[in-house]
């Protein structure tokens, strides 16, 4: 992955972080539902 610190880049950075973390959150409480069926 590359990272852009200078510029705009640096926001972006953050909100793809942001994006990738609810992402997994996400994925992982879908899962805790279906094992919980």
């Amino acid at each position: 992955m590359m990272w852009d610190m200078h510029g705009m880049g640096w926001g972006m950075g953050i909100f793809y972080l942001l994006a990738v973390l609810f992402l997994i959150l996400g994925i992982l409480a879908f899962a805790k539902y279906l094992l919980k069926g």
